[in-house]
This record gives structure tokens, C-alpha cells and sequence, in this order.
């Protein structure tokens, strides 16, 4: 008698359903050349350590907020209300020299805010980098107040949160006037057409950046044909990354003809969208000018 055939493999997830990526160990190297983790979020189970002996004490885990503060906080001093909200990060906050990584920190919106305004007055962070938290619009709006004033930083990270289209349209705004910003990671934060072509009229008088990572949102037509229109014009960007969106082959076409009279653009990740033959021919004729 043969044997019973082997039980059927179990389908994909799908992709709502699949873990966030993490960025690679070298983080800084990703956010030099905008490169994409591919390792998957390790669950909660497995961030856990391992059971062993009773330990003597158990310090709080970094991500867990802390209580809130007695009235002896001073409202007006955001350091004071982060230190009173989660000493955790206000440790790493007062240890940060040129550049401030909170990844993976539980990170709220409120705590994002207070966060930004702490930005917004200082002199010496290059690099502020709150990267897979949960910071919501309020955060992204404050953040977009802070570059309007902040004269340093050159690297914003806010990848894998929850900013969506009003905190977009606000650091749009922002960067018409920044002079300093040369990085700005925007990856999966629900980023639609609407926000897209606030970006790109951003990106239309900006001279200062040099890398935008957009990758894993929901970017369409609309917001390819604005970003292709900004191409036209802008004289700085280096790398343009919209990995896994929804721009069609509309958005490919106008892409291409950009290529025509764009001269910085060095990298153009468009992989994983619908943009179909047709574009993929005008992007190699255009190529032949490039």
C-alpha cells in the first residue's frame, strides 16, 4: 500500500496579515543608500528571553509608558513631560549627540509631539530616526513645525507609523522652505494620492533633498503624475523610492517623460507597482536620453 501523500502546504499570508519589515543591522547604511530590510518582525514570543532562575528584579521593558507625572511637571518644558511620561527616552534624548534612533519604541503620538518640539529649538541632532513606533497626524504635523525651524537636522526617519494624509500635507509645507533636510524616510504611514501631491509641490521648490522613501504606502496615478511633474523641476534629488504602491501606467508614463529632462535623478525604485508594458517601453526610450 503507498504511503499517504504529505498534507498540502498552507497558502501565503496575505500581505495585510504579513509582519512589518525591520531595517537591516547596519541601519546606518540603509539610510544613506535607502535600501529595504527584508528581515520579518520577530513576534512577541520570540522577543521574549528564554525562562530561566528568578531574577532578584525586572526593569520595566523600554516600550511599556510610564505613569504619568505628579504636578510638579512643568507644561512648558517638553523634556520635563517626556521624562515624566517615559524616562526611558528622555535618557536617550539627553545621551544624543549628532543623532537620536528610537526604533521599534512604542513610541505614541503624544510622545511624538513632545518629541518634535524638542526638535524644533535644538541645534546639534543631524539624524532623528522614530522608526516603526506608533506616532499618529499630531506627531507628523508637530514634526512638520519643527523643520521649519530647525537649521541642522539632515535625516528624517519616520518609517512604519501612522502619520496619513494631514501630516503629509504639512510637511509638504515644510519642506518648501527647509534648507537643511537631505533624507526623508516616509515608508508605510498610509500614504495616499492626495498626500503624494502635497509632497510633490513640496518637492517642486526644495533644494535640499536628496533621498525620499515612500515606499509601502498607497500611491497611485494622481500621485505619480505629481511627482513626475516635480521631477521636471527639481534640481537635487538623487533617489526616488516608491516601492509597493499603486501607480499604474499612467503614473509610469509621466515618470518617463520626466526622465527626459530630469538630470540629478540617479536611482528610481518603482518595483512592485502596476505599471504594465507600455510604461516599461517609455521608460527604456527615455533612458536612451537620460
Amino acid at each position: 500500500t503507498p504511503p499517504p501523500p504529505p498534507p498540502p502546504i498552507p497558502p501565503l499570508a496575505m500581505a495585510s496579515q504579513r509582519p512589518r519589515r525591520v531595517p537591516p543591522v547596519d541601519y546606518r547604511e540603509q539610510l544613506e543608500t535607502g535600501h529595504h530590510g527584508h528581515a520579518k518582525k520577530r513576534s512577541a514570543q520570540a522577543d521574549k528571553p528564554e525562562e530561566s532562575a528568578p531574577q532578584r528584579s525586572k526593569p520595566e521593558p523600554a516600550g511599556v509608558p510610564q505613569p504619568a507625572a505628579s504636578s510638579k511637571v512643568d507644561p512648558g518644558n517638553p523634556l520635563a513631560e517626556v521624562e515624566a511620561k517615559r524616562p526611558d527616552l528622555a535618557a536617550i534624548w539627553k545621551e544624543a549627540k549628532d543623532e537620536l534612533i528610537l526604533l521599534n519604541k512604542d513610541v505614541d503620538d503624544a510622545t511624538g509631539v513632545l518629541l518634535a518640539n524638542l526638535l524644533a529649538s535644538n541645534t546639534t541632532l543631524k539624524r532623528f530616526i522614530v522608526y516603526q513606533n506608533r506616532l499618529g497626524k499630531e506627531a507628523g504635523k508637530a514634526l512638520a513645525e519643527a523643520l521649519k525651524t530647525n537649521e541642522t537636522l539632515q535625516v528624517l526617519n519616520v518609517g512604519y507609523n501612522e502619520l496619513g494624509d494631514e501630516a503629509y500635507r504639512a510637511l509638504a509645507e515644510a519642506l518648501k522652505t527647509n534648507k537643511t533636510l537631505q533624507t526623508l524616510d516616509l515608508r508605510e504611514n498610509h500614504l495616499g494620492d492626495e498626500a503624494g501631491k502635497a509632497l510633490a509641490e513640496g518637492l517642486k521648490s526644495n533644494n535640499s533633498l536628496i533621498y525620499l522613501l515612500l515606499g509601502d504606502n498607497q500611491l497611485g496615478d494622481e500621485a505619480g503624475k505629481a511627482l513626475a511633474h516635480a521631477l521636471k523641476n527639481n534640481k537635487t534629488l538623487q533617489k526616488l523610492d516608491a516601492i509597493n504602491n499603486k501607480l499604474g501606467g499612467v503614473a509610469g508614463q509621466a515618470l518617463a517623460e520626466a526622465l527626459k529632462t530630469n538630470k540629478t535623478l540617479q536611482h528610481l525604485n518603482l518595483n512592485s507597482n502596476q505599471l504594465g508594458g507600455e510604461a516599461g517601453k517609455a521608460m527604456a526610450e527615455a533612458l536612451k536620453t537620460n
